[in-house]
Parts: C-alpha cells; sequence; structure tokens
C-alpha cells in the first residue's frame, strides 16, 4: 500500500501543474492577441495617413495645373471645372479660377494693371469619414502677358 499511496499523493501536483501550463497558455495568447491588435491598428492608421497625404500630393498637383492654366490663358470670365470623373478614388473634385480686380497705377503703386486670379482646388475623399482638402492661391497676370 505504500506504494498506491506514494501515486495519490502525486496526483494533486499533477492537477497544479496542468492548471500552471494552462494558464500560462492562456496569458501567451492574450499577449498575442493584444499584439496582433496593436500591429493592426497601427497599420490602419499608417494607411490611412498616407491616403491623406496622397490626396493632399493630387490636390497640389490639381492647384499647379490651375496656375498653368492661369498663366497660359488669362481666362475673361471665371471658371469652375468639375474633375470628379477623373478622380475616381474621390467623391468630388473641382478647380475654381475667378478673375479678381484688376490693379491700377493710381491705387497700387507696385503693379501695372495686371489682373489677380484666385486658383483653387478641392478634392473630397470618399471614406467613411470623407476628407477634404483645400489649396488656393493668387495669382497675378501682368497687361503685358495678356497681350502676348
Amino acid at each position: 500500500m505504500t506504494h498506491s499511496r506514494r501515486f495519490r499523493s502525486l496526483r494533486p501536483e499533477r492537477r497544479h501543474h496542468r492548471g500552471m501550463v494552462l494558464i500560462c497558455v492562456l496569458v501567451a495568447m492574450g499577449v498575442a492577441i493584444t499584439l496582433t491588435g496593436l500591429m493592426i491598428r497601427s497599420s490602419l492608421r499608417a494607411r490611412h495617413q498616407m491616403r491623406n497625404e496622397w490626396q493632399l500630393e493630387q490636390t497640389r498637383w490639381l492647384l499647379d495645373r490651375g496656375i498653368r492654366s492661369v498663366l497660359m490663358e488669362s481666362p475673361e470670365s471665371d471658371r469652375t471645372i468639375d474633375l470628379t470623373e477623373a478622380l475616381p478614388r474621390y467623391a468630388s473634385g473641382t478647380l475654381t479660377i475667378r478673375r479678381g480686380s484688376e490693379s491700377s497705377s493710381e491705387s497700387d503703386s507696385s503693379s501695372d494693371g495686371s489682373v489677380t486670379y484666385r486658383v483653387t482646388a478641392v478634392i473630397e475623399s470618399r471614406d467613411g469619414v470623407p476628407v477634404v482638402t483645400r489649396r488656393s492661391r493668387d495669382v497675378r497676370v501682368s497687361d503685358e502677358a495678356e497681350r502676348e
């Protein structure tokens, strides 16, 4: 009987040991799930930031194109160009060119009859939370440039 008592006394320790292993496995799984969640969250945040930066770059390019258009054509009237179909990733995109007031040499000593245009580029994303980027710039075109 000594032999059987010896095995009985070891069983409670084995069960306790199994419980510790189970707790360690559960803790390790919890840590792994937490780390995976943090990595996914970080990845999504980086992707969102990259999209916003890409949209900002698109808006800058659109503004540059509008400025080139003003410098080359010097439009006589205001115009708004809808670029929604040309920008399929976005909900909307517009380029607006507005002719400002003409400067005379009497009111502004630095100008000689030049015209100021306000060029505005706007792009809105299609995301669940839409992000709107807007860039604008005033461009002054002299009479000499308009005549050429």
